[in-house]
């Protein structure tokens, strides 16, 4: 199946069981979709997260705001302004709604929020005289955050939990295989593991689990 829009839309496709399609064979998955959000033509989105409910949430690059949706009604989550600054990237949501994502610019400090559109959001972490920037979170069903982070006058990254910016991966960490020089992409999942990858010394990178040890 081919879909042709001429105006940006977001799109769950949702798997569906047919029985009777006796022309689809048992290696061929049919799909519907259910459209979340009508973009317009100027306008534009990071991609998309999905929870095990359905609920979409996505960064729009132009006007400046967070949305959950399901294919009915859109729930704003955020909007950036001269007040806050502009979210950006990925925004994972979790079993209960709530979102997080990056967010930031001049004169803004950059900073991790997470909102679930019922209060206003809250930060969860924010860069400062000692964090460049913090970015590319994730969430688990707990509200567990974490997060990349870079030292101001650094390249490297580092891997952090919540707002005490408690490490789970640092350049200089001893890891299976080398020395951990810069680490990112992390995922948090429901009993606190982190997975990310990371490069090492000597010019080696690979992915890694943290587990928590208490």
């Amino acid at each position: 199946m081919t879909i042709r829009v001429c105006r940006p839309k977001l799109f769950v496709a949702v798997v569906v069981v047919l029985l009777s399609l006796g022309s689809v064979t048992s290696t061929q998955t049919p799909y519907t979709y259910t459209v979340i959000a009508d973009l317009g033509s100027s306008e534009a989105a990071w991609p998309p997260s999905i929870n095990n409910s359905g609920q979409v949430a996505f960064v729009t690059t132009n006007i400046s705001k967070v949305f959950r949706g399901d294919g009915a009604a859109l729930t704003l989550i955020y909007s950036g302004g001269p007040e806050q600054p502009a979210p950006n990237g990925h925004s994972p949501v979790n079993a209960a709604g709530l979102v997080v994502f990056g967010a930031g610019g001049p004169p803004f400090f950059p900073r991790i929020v997470a909102g679930d559109g019922t209060a206003p959001a809250t930060v969860v972490a924010m860069g400062g005289s000692t964090w460049e920037s913090v970015g590319n979170p994730s969430i688990n069903d707990d509200g567990e955050v974490v997060f990349e982070a870079r030292l101001h006058g650094t390249e490297v990254t580092h891997i952090l939990r919540g707002s005490a910016f408690e490490p789970i991966a640092s350049p200089g960490d001893t890891v299976p295989g080398g020395t951990l020089t810069s680490a990112y992409g992390p995922k948090i999942n429901n009993i606190a593991d982190v997975a990310f990858t990371a490069a090492l010394t000597p010019d080696l990178e690979a992915s890694f689990v943290s587990v928590p040890t208490t």
